[in-house]
């Protein structure tokens, strides 16, 4: 998946970033219910530049539903398209495989997963005989699993059978289409980008726990980080598509990166380990070090690589231009998503796959995102600026 031309006006936000005299502490931003809305130059960030970005990043081609921009744990900017605000729903699509990984990680802080070595098996019995065997849950993680799948998103729609993310949404029976791929490649050697394995992750979580991910992630994520409204979606048999579609609000969306920028800790609670926070954060797949556990890593060795930015940048990243960007050394979360249609119901269910419920994508049906078009590059947003980002960057 090629995301490098979906982070333009990201480098025109972290360009904002400026001296102050009149500097807020950082805070814990769990230690309110809401967000703190401030002015940013009260955290060193240029009003100025932002509205560049402000510009920028609406052009009526980009389809931008929102953009918010948060520092030392302050709501700095904040910005919507028409018909939508604070309390709109937005569509995650992978930013959900975050999500995923987050759960992974507290239940292994909670004991009821032994690490991430141990063997899928573990929770796929019908494994346990096989090849598979040797798929380890660090390797689903790092989507290196070695089973076969070809994450083709242009088939989807088509009727045809030749890419395995197109069955994964056309189908009602998503955990079996994994569960029958074959073995193509050595656990852990190969990566390559994979809904199928983070629908693994859903499956390892309910057999781990006795809950689904949708059920875990209300209990473990949204409510203590007093999300205003929350849902994932699932089919009819109670099977969590783990690989996508967390739906709330950009603000909520915004909380997560922070809970991860707060390194697990929010309202004075550790709520993850930061071991997980770091492990979740590294490289993690052998031969793409730009992937941790279904987390981007700017690595300047990974698949996809953003060299404007700060190499410790980190990203939750979805179809059609949405994001979580977490930048460590500016304390800086960054979140943005495109035009969202909601779906037509209000079970948050789909009873014969996604494609039957008219989600996944805009050109589908009656729901989904769009994506960015036009000039959306992060050079014409180095252009607007006159400069590079990194003599602008504060530590």
């Amino acid at each position: 998946m090629k995301f490098l031309a979906q982070y333009s006006w990201v480098l025109l936000a972290l360009t904002a970033v400026s001296c102050s005299t009149d500097r807020l502490p950082t805070i814990d931003t769990g230690l309110q219910p809401d967000w703190i809305v401030t002015k940013p130059e009260r955290v060193g960030m240029d009003s100025d530049k932002l509205e560049i970005a402000r510009q920028y990043g609406f052009k009526p081609e980009f389809y931008t539903h929102s953009i918010l921009v948060i520092r030392d744990g302050y709501l700095v900017a904040e910005w919507y398209g028409d018909g939508v605000g604070p309390g709109s729903y937005a569509n995650s699509w992978s930013i959900g495989k975050s999500f995923a990984s987050t759960l992974i990680g507290m239940a292994i802080d909670d004991g009821l997963i032994a690490s991430p070595d141990e063997s899928m098996a573990t929770f796929v019995p019908a494994w346990a005989n096989s090849e598979k065997a040797n798929i380890k849950l660090r390797d689903v993680l790092a989507m290196s699993s070695g089973l076969d799948w070809i994450e083709d998103y242009e088939q989807i729609g088509t009727g045809s059978d030749g890419s395995d993310a197109a069955r994964l949404v056309l189908e009602n029976d998503p955990l079996g289409v994994v569960f029958e791929q074959p073995v193509s490649h050595p656990p852990g050697e190969v990566w390559y980008y994979s809904s199928g394995d983070t629908m693994l992750l859903g499956h390892a979580l309910k057999q781990a726990t006795g809950k689904t991910a949708a059920e875990l992630a209300k209990e473990r994520i949204a409510k203590p980080l007093h999300f205003s409204k929350f849902e994932w979606w699932q089919d009819a048999t109670g099977v969590t598509y783990t690989f996508c579609c967390v739906d709330t609000t950009a603000r909520d969306f915004a909380k997560f990166g922070q809970l991860y920028l707060q390194d697990g800790v929010w309202g004075n609670q550790r709520l993850i380990s930061s071991a997980w926070i770091a492990a979740a954060t590294a490289a993690q797949a052998e031969s793409n070090p730009g992937y941790g556990f279904q987390w981007w890593r700017n690595d300047p060795g990974g698949v996809d690589t953003w060299p404007s930015l700060p190499s410790s940048t980190y990203f939750a990243l979805g179809h059609n231009g949405q994001y979580v960007a977490v930048f460590p050394e500016q304390r800086l979360v960054v979140v943005r998503f495109g035009e969202y249609i909601l779906p037509n119901t209000t079970t948050w269910i789909a009873s014969d796959g996604l494609f039957a419920s008219g989600l996944f994508s805009d050109h589908l049906g009656p729901t989904g995102t769009r994506g960015p078009e036009g000039d959306w590059s992060e050079y014409s947003a180095t252009d607007c600026l006159g400069h590079g980002l990194r003599h602008n960057l504060l530590t």
